[in-house]
């Protein structure tokens, strides 16, 4: 009875990331950028690729150049493609706000929100394409290496957070990425469906870290031994089996260390979580990496669990807290019943000993 009420509640949780993020989504709808720039930036590849975003164009040298004006709107776009060293720089200008898209050599990323207030500009013109009247500086960064920063606001009400990837972002300040960050990203690539990603993510790794100590997980671990068995019958009956297992299963085989597992294994596995119930999750997003790309390395980093100890929900907050005691192979200190204020500073305490050499 228990497992199929867990069932019920997993399968429940991962079909309905979509529709919770598009309803979250819309509140911070992206500019459109013209039809026409937008064509010319289709000319090379803009994808996320573990958690960085890369730019890849023609071998070739080429230099576009182009620009959009009406009453209330001015773009501009200049890019460069030149292989690995492509470049460009996107420019929209409405009555609210100024953003600019910056890439540069090496991968580069440059993205800045200001609104037209701060340069002593009216604001009380209708638009809401970069933020609307009450937008605030956004300022995103990815240097060619190290962490990926994103601060908005100014002054003392200026919040800023760093990751070594976006999802590591995202699953640190949720909200602020979901209302600031993805309405600018999306700007270049309106298919990169990021809210609706990292939700899936978060979801697939509390679950993947819950599911020690279900009945189930002993049988699917007899499946997964079966997908190296000699006989080729054994193996195909096991895949089809674990398919049949569908969300529920996801977050078990997302769970595995597959370094352990044999290549026919791991061949049987992958496959399997890309034809998963979440398919179209993954066919959704554009040039954008797969959860078990994503999650696996997640999993085991302590500072995503850490972040997740954050969490309102007090059962993730216990499964947070229990994979991160796993990981660091002791008992931490954290009491994911505690009031707020004593837990955010067990939590602070624990971000300055993982940032302590």
């Amino acid at each position: 009875m228990q497992d199929t009420r867990r069932t019920a509640i997993v399968t429940a949780v991962l079909a309905t990331t979509l529709v919770c993020s598009i309803g979250e989504v819309s509140a911070a709808q992206p500019p459109r950028m013209n039809a026409g720039l937008a064509y010319m930036l289709g000319l090379f590849r803009l994808r996320v690729v573990a958690g960085r975003i890369t730019v890849a164009g023609a071998m070739s040298l080429q230099t576009h150049k182009g620009e959009f004006k009406t009453n209330d709107r001015h773009e501009r776009l200049e890019l460069t493609q030149a292989g690995a060293a492509t470049t460009f720089r996107y420019e929209l200008t409405t009555p609210d706000a100024q953003l600019t898209w910056d890439l540069l050599f090496g991968n580069e990323i440059r993205i800045r929100r200001l609104p037209r207030r701060a340069a002593g500009q009216p604001t009380e013109a209708a638009g809401q394409e970069t933020g609307g009247a009450n937008a605030e500086l956004v300022v995103f960064g990815q240097p060619t290496e190290g962490p990926l920063t994103l601060s908005v606001g100014e002054g003392e009400q200026r919040k800023e957070c760093r990751g070594v990837t976006l999802w590591h972002l995202f699953l640190a300040e949720p909200e602020l990425c979901r209302n600031e960050l993805a309405p600018l990203l999306q700007v270049m690539k309106p298919g990169w469906e990021l809210v609706q990603r990292a939700q899936t993510i978060e979801s697939l790794l509390l679950h993947s870290a819950d599911i020690e100590g279900q009945p189930s997980r002993d049988v699917w671990l007899r499946l997964v031994t079966d997908l190296g068995h000699e006989k080729f019958s054994r193996r195909q009956s096991a895949e089809r089996r674990l398919r049949l297992g569908g969300p529920e299963a996801l977050p078990f085989l997302l769970s595995l260390d597959l370094d352990r597992l044999d290549s026919e294994q791991r061949f049987r596995i992958r496959a399997i979580v890309r034809s998963s119930a979440l398919k179209e999750v993954e066919e959704g997003t554009d040039g954008v990496d797969t959860l078990d790309q994503i999650v696996r390395p997640l999993r085991a980093d302590p500072i995503v669990w850490i972040e997740l100890l954050r969490r309102d929900d007090e059962r993730n907050r216990r499964i947070a807290a229990r994979q991160l005691s796993l990981l660091l192979n002791e008992i931490i200190d954290f009491d994911p019943t505690a009031e707020d204020v004593p837990r955010k500073k067990q939590i602070d305490a624990l971000r300055h000993r993982m940032r302590t050499p």
